[in-house]
């Protein structure tokens, strides 16, 4: 229990100073051979307890963070998209399935992400 203690400390810091990471992996048009966008795959701090999303998404249900994780997700991956002005749109994937509720609203939060300062999307 210590140790889940631990992790959920860490993952608050973690969310609190946005230290969630991106990777984009290409949505491809086979037909057209082209790409239509990225799908944003959270990662943690490399090297860490919580590297790998599976343990972020564990640790934040099991200490109530979930759906903070998912706006931080959310707004993150909006943020570093933008920031490589990769072409193409940006896919996310929503992690509250078993909560429709909550799913609506980091939603609705991450609609307002899109318009943040500094963070300009492509259409």
């Amino acid at each position: 229990m210590l140790h889940n203690a631990g992790l959920a400390v860490t993952l608050r810091k973690l969310l609190e100073q946005q230290k969630l990471h991106f990777v984009f992996q290409p949505i491809v048009d086979m037909a057209r051979s082209t790409v239509l966008g990225y799908e944003a795959l959270m990662r943690g701090p490399a090297g860490s307890a919580l590297e790998r999303p599976d343990d972020l998404l564990r640790v934040a249900k099991h200490c109530g963070l979930a759906s903070e994780l998912e706006i931080a997700a959310c707004k993150g991956a909006i943020r570093e998209f933008s920031a490589l002005q990769l072409p193409g749109k940006l896919f996310l994937t929503s992690v509250h399935r078993s909560s429709p509720r909550l799913a609506k609203k980091a939603a609705a939060n991450c609609c307002v992400a899109r318009w943040m300062p500094g963070c300009h999307p492509r259409a």
